[in-house]
């Protein structure tokens, strides 16, 4: 037994607290804490042994008390440990001067986690030995000069190789912290899915057997070019990246700026260089940031007669290892880490004329000598589409600035997001590089979560995302208007994900995850528009015939209403109406003169905020600003937020439909007379029937606008007033008379109870006598017969 085994036990506890598996948490917390006591007892006990039996215990005491020994960041980090079908745990501090990358924590026996692949062609090539003795660089000179002839030969690895270098040439102790050794087995510290992990390995390493047909020279690992070097520990470290990765020697390929990320956690960026030019910005970064910065060049796909024109090679990474200004030019010493060769060939100098051959700067930067501030968030992105064409799902952030002496002031932050390596090793088709990460940040003033993308004014808003795992945003000039200021930070992923944002900024803010504008969301609604439920926009006659619910609300309260359509290619919209009685005639509560808010059709979605809304009885009506024509019928979603007390909002839905039974629509010529009988029997008593009457300048059916019979008149089309009463065809006595006239552009009802089983006219009169028709739509509670 021995402190590594406490270690195992300390990680794989966690890991369980985290996955909220309290039992296995706890057994293996008192399994530390026994191997602890046996290795007192042997060994007796020492600081470090001490400082684990308290957070052996502490922790114990955490899980049994139901106590959080974690925050929701340091549980994520544990949960994000499952990489590639491996477990690389988080770094943990177990108190003052005690990490978990510690000498005393590595395994005195070899371990034999994972094994790594030899690429095909190489398999009978290379054999894995023990590299033994292993070099140890101290801070000699001859140490660091061995580090800065480190090349690659076989392994196609040139952004970990040009990474390894550009580090070595600001300050070496960068690579020589990351990897601790002895005889057997090493541990590496890589920064990976939100922070510094550990990867235990072993100390064999693929060595070239004797006789191969590739030569005794060749190698498959990183090496220094000096003459009998025995520098093993970057080939280790190397190792430690590639187990990481999970390609073992069959290398996939990376960029230079991710692998200093992964190396050092130094923030990655990538910058295209168009035309030759490289941003304004960078000579003063170069200038006044030299120490806190590392750099290279990447070259992307070329020709190979272009590659020999140029003396470059297609795909490949360059370090650079130094800058100048050179007559008014800034020169940029490039060095080649496939070249093993003498310095004068392997590093040159090229100024920034000649930037035009290749096609991307990276860049790291050292955020903890650049910045005062820092916090960073974890986040998931689910493939879940609760609301379309909405930012519902993504994850989002707020961030708050503060201003102490409340007055206006600009602030710069940088946002790096970073794309968590997978669980499971991805298969052929899911190709890591496929997905695309990107994020925007709007001006919300309170750092809430978004619906859509026209809620707010945005500040950043790229063009396109990147397929690389990290993307950095620099934010400069943020204004602050008041004592604190807020903006929302929007993540997007083309994949579910795992996700970790990190905020750099010399001012001081707070990180926090977004939240719904107000505390209460009503059950989300689906509904359609058909071919039946559909009319357009508030200037068609057919407005009426879309989707309606009616809106209760019992204590003013603020709220937030969208509809959200299934199809990006719709132009959407909603509108309220107040009305006193919801049973009220459709053309009553649909007045002009009632509507509370409007706003213009919108592709995708709709979102409106209602402040201090009254309590009363609303209507709400959907649409799409043109009647749907098609046969498959559009979806679309309900959203409501509010601050509201419970079952003091309501939302029920308000059928269009005129009833049960419908008889055949009607058509019927005015023919210049003002006066129009239509003779009807009713088949049941107690027939409930609810006539819709509209004028239209067609005389037959063939004048229809609509797919779906109807007749689609335009709020600026002319139309006389109309009004209808009915009659008994048996005694020529009213049974219902309407006085009033109206011009209404949705037309008139007419809604009556008949007792008996009878014959009656509908009699239907218009203002002044002229041409055009008359479209009757008729539903009843029974059957009823025209005659």
């Amino acid at each position: 037994m021995e402190l590594s085994n406490v270690i195992s036990l300390l990680e794989e506890g966690s890991f369980a607290y985290s996955l909220h598996s309290i039992p296995k948490a706890k057994q293996n917390c008192l399994e530390s804490i026994k191997v602890l006591n046996t290795i007192s007892k042997l060994t007796g006990a020492n600081d470090v042994s001490n400082v684990l039996s308290k957070y052996s215990m502490t922790l114990y005491d955490a899980i049994n008390a139901k106590n959080d020994f974690y925050s929701y960041n340091e549980k994520f980090k544990w949960l994000s440990s499952k990489i590639n079908g491996n477990f690389f745990p988080p770094v943990v501090s177990f108190g003052p001067g005690v990490s978990s990358h510690n000498m005393n924590f590595i395994p005195s026996n070899r371990v034999d986690k994972v094994q790594l692949d030899l690429p095909p062609k190489f398999v009978n090539e290379f054999e894995f030995q023990i590299c033994s003795p292993l070099h140890v660089i101290d801070n000699s000179p001859e140490g660091d000069v061995e580090l800065e002839n480190l090349y690659q030969d076989l392994l196609t690895n040139c952004s970990f190789v040009c990474a390894m270098l550009s580090l070595v040439f600001v300050n070496p102790e960068l690579i020589k912290s990351r990897l601790i050794c002895n005889e057997s087995n090493s541990i590496a510290k890589l920064h990976v899915n939100g922070c510094d992990r550990l990867i235990v390995i072993n100390n064999e390493l693929p060595i070239i057997k004797e006789g191969s047909s590739l030569g005794s020279n060749r190698s498959l690992v990183i090496r220094s070019s000096r003459p009998n070097s025995k520098l093993w520990r970057p080939a280790l470290l190397e190792k430690a990246y590639l187990t990481l990765m999970g390609q073992g020697y069959n290398f996939k390929g990376s960029n230079m700026a991710l692998d200093v990320y992964m190396l050092v956690g130094w923030v990655p960026e990538v910058i295209r260089i168009q035309n030759g030019q490289l941003p304004s910005a960078i000579s003063r970064i170069l200038d006044d940031n030299s120490k806190d910065i590392v750099m290279g060049l990447g070259v992307g796909s070329i020709s190979e007669s272009f590659s020999k024109s140029v003396g470059l090679i297609s795909e490949h990474d360059y370090s650079i290892i130094g800058t100048r200004i050179n007559s008014g030019l800034r020169e940029f010493n490039i060095r080649n880490p496939w070249n093993k060769n003498a310095s004068s060939d392997s590093a040159w100098w090229i100024d920034e004329n000649q930037l035009q051959h290749f096609n991307y700067l990276y860049i790291n930067y050292n955020s903890e000598n650049l910045f005062k501030f820092k916090e960073e968030i974890n986040l998931v992105k689910l493939p879940k589409n609760t609301l379309w064409n909405s930012l519902y799902d993504k994850p989002q952030v707020g961030i708050t600035f503060s201003s102490e002496d409340s007055t206006s002031k600009s602030v710069s932050v940088w946002l790096l997001l970073e794309r968590h390596l997978p669980s499971k090793l991805s298969t052929a088709e899911e190709k890591d590089d496929s997905v695309v990460i990107n994020l925007s940040v709007y001006k919300s003033g309170t750092g809430e979560k978004l619906l859509t993308t026209t809620q707010y004014p945005y500040v950043y808003k790229p063009s396109v995302g990147t397929n690389n795992r990290t993307f950095l945003a620099k934010l400069d000039n943020l204004e602050i208007n008041s004592s604190a200021d807020s903006y929302t930070i929007v993540i997007d992923s083309t994949a579910a994900s795992n996700f970790t944002l990190k905020a750099f900024s010399n001012s001081a803010f707070s990180f926090y995850k977004s939240k719904p504008k107000y505390k209460k969301i009503l059950p989300i609604i689906e509904d359609e528009w058909s071919l039946n439920i559909t009319g357009g926009n508030l200037t068609k006659s057919t407005f009426i015939y879309n989707p309606q619910y009616n809106l209760e609300v019992s204590e003013e309260s603020n709220i937030s209403i969208g509809v959200f359509g299934e199809s990006a290619n719709y132009y959407y919209n909603f509108h309220v109406f107040s009305c006193n009685d919801l049973h009220a005639p459709l053309v009553e509560i649909l007045s002009p003169s009632n509507l509370i808010r409007q706003e213009n059709y919108k592709m995708g979605a709709v979102l409106m905020n209602f402040d201090d809304i009254k309590p009363g009885n609303y209507r709400i009506v959907f649409s799409t600003y043109e009647v749907l024509e098609s046969n498959k019928p559009l979806n679309f979603k309900i959203y409501v937020n509010t601050d509201a007390e419970s079952d003091s909002i309501r939302l029920s839905k308000y059928h269009v439909t005129l009833s049960l039974f419908l008889a055949r629509k009607q058509l019927i010529p005015w023919h210049n007379s003002n006066r129009i009988k239509v003779n009807f029997r009713t088949t049941s008593t107690n027939s409930k029937v609810k006539f819709h009457i509209q004028y239209t300048n067609a005389t037959d059916f063939t004048g229809s606008t609509a797919s779906n019979g109807r007749f689609q008149n335009d709020i600026s089309d002319y139309r006389p007033a109309l009004r209808a009463s009915i009659f008994s065809s048996v005694t020529h006595e009213s049974v219902l008379v309407n006085e009033n006239w109206s011009n209404s552009l949705y037309g008139i009802f007419v809604e009556v109870n008949l007792a008996g089983i009878s014959e009656y006219i509908l009699l239907i009169e218009r203002f002044e006598s002229g041409i055009g028709g008359c479209v009757i739509d008729c539903g009843s509670s029974r059957k009823i017969e025209y005659i």
